[in-house]
């Protein structure tokens, strides 16, 4: 099977962002900035190594961000994310 670009097609409806690092210090979590963030966006993130505990949306604001939560403290992990 030949190797291709599954996400082209999805090009026109996606904000890629790409996040160079984030840490998750003693709060467990890292807040993201992004006005592109609606009350309906489902957000997906992909941690560009093995992340240490289990990562979740903790929460979201329209206009403002999000942020992203972590069951473990000792994260140090640059990660991209998709806003839909």
């Amino acid at each position: 099977m030949a190797s291709t670009n599954s996400w082209a097609r999805y090009e026109p409806y996606l904000r890629y962002k790409n996040v160079s690092s984030s840490t998750f210090v003693s709060t467990n979590s890292v807040v993201v900035a992004d006005t592109e963030v609606s009350a309906n966006s489902v957000i997906i993130f992909i941690p560009k190594a093995a992340p240490i505990g289990v990562w979740f949306l903790q929460s979201k604001t329209a206009g403002v961000g999000f942020t992203i939560g972590s069951t473990d403290a000792e994260n140090n992990i640059a990660f991209d994310y998709i806003i839909l």
